[in-house]
């Protein structure tokens, strides 16, 4: 038997579901948008990336561990201020709890500390988040993109650097840079 939703609970719960209808409603309109320009190519093309979206999401959902299947699934409700892309290259069903723990730890630490790095102002727009598992190892690879689909040179202060690392490293994770420091890899 399921237990009785608390008003904070329900509250959460009707805030999503109104984004979600929120959504849908703008995805009808951008497919009737093509319909009455009589662009079936793009009404087809559409479609496809609705369904590469759902794609993802049921990836995301078959997590073993629930809060990071639930996190994953509501980033892009969580952190509005960016389009949120998500790719899953992971075997699944992927049933390692502790590990799937850490990498929620790290999400948790990662998207805060990657929003105060953009405070608003330097025009990041797209967060592309890539999860790769390979053999028993974790991949999360992160690209920020600018209005001008730009890729952010990842080249903060020493600082703000070395609190990422210390925060990963509390995960036993790592954090790297890559291709000419727009990618910025965690291993787990």
């Amino acid at each position: 038997m399921s237990k009785p939703l608390t008003q904070s609970t329900a509250a959460v719960i009707q805030d999503i579901l109104a984004h979600q209808r929120h959504d849908l409603m703008n995805h009808v309109q951008v497919l009737l948008g093509y319909q009455s320009m009589d662009k079936p190519e793009r009404i087809k093309a559409y479609l496809h990336k609705l369904c590469a979206q759902a794609e993802t999401e049921r990836k995301l959902a078959q997590f073993s561990y629930a809060p990071l299947a639930v996190t994953l699934l509501l980033l892009k409700q969580h952190y509005r201020r960016w389009l949120i892309h998500l790719s899953v290259h992971v075997a699944l069903p992927f049933t390692d709890i502790p590990l799937q723990k850490r990498m929620l730890d790290v999400i948790q630490t990662l998207l805060p500390w990657l929003e105060r790095q953009d405070d608003g102002n330097m025009g990041w727009e797209q967060l592309m988040i890539d999860l790769e598992s390979i053999g028993d190892d974790m991949y999360m690879d992160v690209i920020v993109q600018t209005t001008g689909q730009q890729a952010v040179i990842f080249d903060f202060s020493p600082m703000e650097w070395e609190r990422l690392e210390t925060c990963i490293r509390k995960h036993t994770g790592s954090v790297s840079l890559a291709d000419e420091k727009t990618v910025l890899r965690i291993a787990l």
